[in-house]
């Protein structure tokens, strides 16, 4: 039963994948994956030999006579390797390997696109805060302003401290229309690769996972691991082209010869046959250097892999730290708020000043948004190297 709910579970992600992602790109992930399929089977089935029909129509002078013939002959000729020290097994066991590779290659490159979906999904939310927060900022700004103003006139403040909150009050809508500019590109890389706007993109997928999940659905392991095991396949198929094979050969044809009988004729046989080559041992000996390279290189993917995944807990360490900072900093400002709105009830503190701290209130929450959205992107570096 669970295994049933886990195959609609993933049935379900790949239709939502290709949902969100665009046709074309659908279209070229799906046709890549039947070209390496089909590409795969070749191998399986490459020990099978063709059989060869040959028809010919020839015309030839008999030496020292007048008398030409005209021969006519069809024939049909196969000759089939039906043992070769173990190689036929491990060339269709390195076509179903290849075919698992092919898939866990689909599987990658979808993870890739859907990477960069969901990362400029993250990047547009939290554009779409900073906007919010900024706007919030510049109405503080403009208050400030208005206050400074005041002083000024009635002498209680210098030029100076004025402009420099005038310039502040520029810089923060420049770098408004600067998240402007830079959410028009986001938008547009989206277009690209995705057939959803950002809103309609749900981040639920991204989440944390344990280092056993990482590493046990690592596809980068995975892809190693397959590349490893096709290397030994390789190894083992040289080693078997040095060895003894046996193959069934035969023809079957029929001829036709001008003033002569006409008939049919066969052949068929058993050959042993075992090359004598003066590299062999330079070659198995480079395939087997290859299959421990591969070897090596899956352990050292390990390696990376779990320090890329320390890393990446330690950095949401890191956010969560700064979450907890940035609350205690909230519940400061839900105190001034509440006392400053008793205040401004009580015609102590002026509207602007109400408004002042209750922006910053909200400007805080934002910030905690923000970081919120930091932590997807984390989430996305696990979601791209794994097969959950």
């Amino acid at each position: 039963m669970m295994k049933r709910y886990l195959l609609l579970f993933l049935i379900g992600i790949n239709l939502y994948s290709q949902e969100i992602i665009t046709d074309t790109k659908n279209e070229i992930l799906q046709n890549n994956l039947n070209q390496s399929i089909e590409d795969a089977k070749l191998q399986k089935d490459s020990w099978v030999n063709p059989a060869v029909i040959e028809a010919t129509d020839s015309k030839f002078k008999l030496p020292n006579s007048d008398t030409s013939l005209r021969t006519k002959k069809v024939s049909i000729n196969i000759e089939q390797e039906i043992f070769k020290s173990g190689a036929i097994l491990k060339s269709i066991s390195k076509g179903k390997n290849l075919e698992t590779l092919s898939r866990l290659t689909y599987e990658k490159e979808k993870k890739e696109i859907l990477f960069y979906i969901y990362s400029n999904v993250i990047s547009l939310n939290i554009i779409d805060l900073n906007l919010k927060k900024i706007q919030l900022l510049l109405e503080n700004k403009e208050l400030e302003v208005d206050k400074k103003l005041d002083l000024y006139n009635n002498g209680l403040l210098d030029i100076n401290e004025l402009d420099e909150t005038i310039i502040e009050l520029s810089e923060l809508k420049n770098s408004m229309e600067d998240l402007k500019i830079e959410k028009s590109k986001f938008i547009a890389q989206l277009k690209n690769i995705s057939s959803k706007n950002y809103k309609e993109i749900s981040l639920d997928i991204l989440s944390n996972i344990s280092m056993d999940q990482y590493l046990d659905k690592n596809l980068e392991l995975e892809t190693a691991n397959l590349a490893m095991i096709d290397s030994k396949y390789d190894y083992d198929i040289t080693k078997a082209s040095y060895l003894p094979k046996a193959s069934l050969y035969g023809s079957y044809g029929y001829e036709d010869m001008e003033n002569q009988k006409n008939d049919d004729y066969y052949q068929y046989g058993l050959k042993i046959s075992m090359p004598l080559d003066y590299n062999y041992k330079k070659s198995i000996q480079s395939a087997k250097y290859r299959s421990f390279v591969m070897n090596a290189q899956l352990k050292d993917k390990k390696n990376i892999e779990k320090n890329s995944y320390e890393s990446i807990q330690e950095n949401l360490t890191y956010l969560d730290k700064k979450i907890e900072h940035t609350k205690t900093i909230l519940k400061r400002y839900e105190s001034i708020n509440e006392l400053v709105f008793d205040m401004y009830q009580n015609s102590l503190k002026t509207k602007s000043d109400y408004t002042t701290i209750s922006n910053r209130l909200k400007v805080v929450n934002l910030d905690i948004k923000t970081l919120e959205f930091e932590k997807k992107y984390l989430f996305n570096e696990l979601f791209k190297n794994t097969n959950i």
